[in-house]
């Protein structure tokens, strides 16, 4: 059987952006405004997100801006794995990963209020115990603001007023389908391209409709369109069997508001807070679970047998998958790397050496030279840039060239 190229895709938060999806700003909000854990502290008597925010920007001292939801929940995870071991008297994991926790967990003893009747506390539970489940609670709750805001913008794939972005990208995706085989991965929680009507089919990396993860098909067959979710989605669920894999699919058009609150799993021996999104503490770590290993084997793979790597609204800020398209540039000389976002062209050089700095120094990324409208060229390495976002690039003439200029390598 004759295959045809395959194509990488990978989706980022920008991607969302004009279906109305959520920037990092607006999930860190979600996280700083989640309430029911206040400080006592009179100064404050803000929600914790605040308050971590604050303790953050002080120790590292870096301004508040700069800390962002990811950086949060960290702490969390780490207070809530410090107090478990604390409570338990388990000295070998007392070993955060963070320097500014010793001095954060010193400071929660004055200042964490809870009620033992509201955590239901047992007789015996000491206050390291109903400390850890404070903060289990915080995590979760925070996680379901976070999917429950994300659903809200799932919404508008199939809403009448998207109908024309919605025509437009299905018509887009169609057209690369008919010259590519679609590699597609997501870094975002939704699921994009289940839901958008008009889409041609995209293997989930599921057994039928079981909602079990198949990480035979996963990795051995490439040649397939595929959408896989590399840091989580809010279509899984924890396996109530980590026998058969540590997650599981729901149905692609409903969500679980609510998930129960999971027992700990342990990653290396070490106890995590599963969830089923990718964020925080131990993320790359994470990656290794089930089915995330094999999705990210199949990424590795698919940078570098594929004919071409188009990354739309990628904020190239996590190691792990910038190493993957790094490895894949210099291993061919010749593969295109297309970056979709949306600049203001006075910002081209501020955004030029993030991408440099943000993909390891695959380039100094110099954008000096106009191709086409909206078009800009790396000058040392095929690695090519457009700056008016995603509803631009979806039109006939920005996917027209973009078709041109990957079959002429």
């Amino acid at each position: 059987m004759i295959h045809k190229p395959k194509l990488l895709i990978l989706l980022g938060a920008g991607a969302t952006i004009p279906w109305g999806g959520k920037t990092t700003a607006d999930l860190s909000d979600i996280v700083l405004k989640t309430d029911g854990y206040y400080t006592k502290l009179k100064s404050s008597g803000k929600p914790w997100g605040y308050h971590f925010r604050q303790l953050l920007a002080d120790y590292y001292q870096v301004d508040k801006t700069a800390i962002s939801f990811e950086d949060v929940l960290e702490v969390i995870e780490e207070l809530w794995s410090y107090f478990y071991h604390r409570g338990l008297n388990n000295p070998k994991w007392i070993r955060p990963s963070m320097p500014s926790l010793f001095e954060i967990a010193r400071h929660i003893d004055e200042n964490i209020g809870f009620d033992r009747n509201q955590l239901n506390a047992r007789k015996g539970d000491s206050e390291d115990v109903l400390k850890c489940v404070y903060f289990g609670n915080l995590y979760y709750d925070i996680l379901g603001n976070i999917i429950f805001e994300i659903k809200k913008y799932e919404d508008n794939f199939i809403k009448y007023e998207f109908r024309n972005l919605r025509e437009k990208f299905a018509d887009f995706v169609q057209k690369l389908n008919e010259n590519f085989s679609l590699r597609c991965y997501s870094l975002n929680y939704d699921n994009m391209l289940a839901l958008i009507p008009g889409l041609p089919t995209f293997y989930d990396g599921t057994i039928n409709d079981s909602g079990q993860f198949s990480y035979e098909k996963i990795i051995q067959d490439d040649a397939i369109n595929c959408f896989y979710h590399l840091h989580g989605s809010i279509h899984y669920n924890t396996s109530p069997n980590p026998g058969i894999g540590e997650y599981t699919m729901i149905n692609s058009g409903q969500v679980d508001f609510n998930p129960a609150i999971p027992r700990p799993r342990h990653l290396l021996g070490y106890p995590i807070l599963p969830s089923i999104i990718i964020t925080g503490k131990n993320k790359l770590a994470k990656t290794l679970m089930k089915p995330f290993n094999a999705f990210n084997y199949s990424f590795r793979r698919d940078c570098v047998d594929s004919c071409a790597i188009i990354t739309i609204g990628y904020s190239y800020r996590d190691a792990h998958i910038n190493n993957c398209i790094y490895s894949a540039i210099k291993g061919n000389s010749s593969k295109k790397v297309i970056h979709v976002t949306k600049v203001e062209p006075k910002n081209l050089n501020q955004q030029g050496n993030e991408l440099s700095r943000a993909l390891a120094t695959i380039s100094d990324i110099i954008l000096e030279q106009t191709i086409d409208d909206g078009w800009y060229v790396d000058s040392k390495y095929p690695i090519k840039t457009y700056i008016h976002g995603l509803e631009e690039f979806i039109k006939p003439n920005g996917y027209k060239y973009l078709i041109e200029t990957i079959r002429k390598q």
